[in-house]
């Protein structure tokens, strides 16, 4: 059921009385669907199943989230889909947190989260919250016309590019220009034929058949294979977020791009970015270049704060 946030239904919801004061209350919700509820200042719709305390997401950074709140910052992140009971030695939670380390942390614990962790995801969802939080974000969703999923998983490859993978904002720009012009971030976008079409849920994959598929639209067999390697052993579909994210971040540190993305990271300017990310990575012959670099300006223009 969703709850529309109104002080006068503040009494009649027990879970949310019992976590937070009235004008706390009245700040929480989420941005797109099926995201857990953090500090957000905009009225809008939530899901009563995903309420929790917020107290640590308002603290000081040095503040170690609670069980809860670690299922639900993995679950704003896409990372975790179990329920929110605070066990971190379920499968489901395992999982999450296995996953969480292979796309945000340098070292593994099998699926244990560490006080160091826990201060890293909270560092994520300050900075991913911020970000929603600006008026600008919304905005450029706006004028790069991103519907509700492409809007969330902006939010996280935008999170993900600045606090895992180091970039700037400018080369964030430059990177995500690129993204929305080869799958306008959606993760389950196949490659068009005629008229543009984003998400192609029906879509059987297929390492073999050339077709460029999610974020980067990746076509090489090799390439199709490991993103289909890396989704398996994350125990995620093709199409999820993570599972490319993971898979984006082996290419760019470990695998084909290796000797490329330092040389990436040298360059400062948006355009530079966006022009050697197409000729470097996605290898495209400056297909619609200009476009390319129309959205990483725009990208640029509202998140350089970011």
């Amino acid at each position: 059921m969703d709850i529309k946030i109104t002080t006068s239904n503040y009494n009649s919801s027990p879970k949310c009385s019992s976590m937070a004061s009235k004008e706390e209350y009245n700040k929480i919700s989420t941005i797109g669907e099926n995201e857990p509820a953090i500090i957000y200042d905009q009225e809008t719709s939530f899901s009563s199943n995903n309420l929790y305390s917020i107290q640590s997401i308002r603290a000081n950074a040095n503040t170690t989230l609670t069980n809860q709140e670690v299922q639900s910052g993995l679950s704003t992140l896409g990372l975790y889909k179990g329920p929110i009971d605070g066990n971190l030695t379920s499968s489901a939670s395992k999982q999450a947190i296995k996953n969480f380390q292979q796309v945000y942390c340098d070292t593994h614990n099998a699926g244990t989260m560490t006080d160091k962790m826990k201060t890293k995801l909270l560092g994520l969802l300050r900075f991913r919250r911020t970000l929603i939080n600006d008026s600008k974000f919304n905005q450029t969703a706006k004028e790069l016309s991103l519907d509700s999923t492409e809007k969330s998983n902006l939010a996280t490859i935008w999170t993900f590019l600045r606090k895992r993978m180091g970039l700037s904002a400018s080369q964030a720009a430059g990177v995500c220009g690129n993204l929305s012009f080869e799958s306008h971030f959606s993760t389950d976008n196949l490659q068009d034929d005629i008229s543009r079409i984003d998400h192609d849920p029906n879509y059987k994959y297929n390492s073999s058949d050339g077709k460029g598929y999610g974020l980067m639209q990746w076509s090489e067999k090799i390439e199709k294979k490991k993103l289909l390697q890396t989704a398996n052993n994350m125990n995620l579909n093709v199409s999820d977020l993570n599972a490319q994210l993971a898979h984006f971040q082996e290419e760019m540190t470990s695998g084909i791009y290796r000797n490329k993305w330092p040389k990436l990271k040298q360059k400062t300017s948006t355009k530079d970015v966006c022009d050697y990310f197409e000729s470097a990575m996605e290898g495209a012959g400056e297909a619609h270049l200009d476009k390319r670099e129309k959205d990483a300006n725009i990208l640029y223009k509202y998140l350089k704060d970011h």
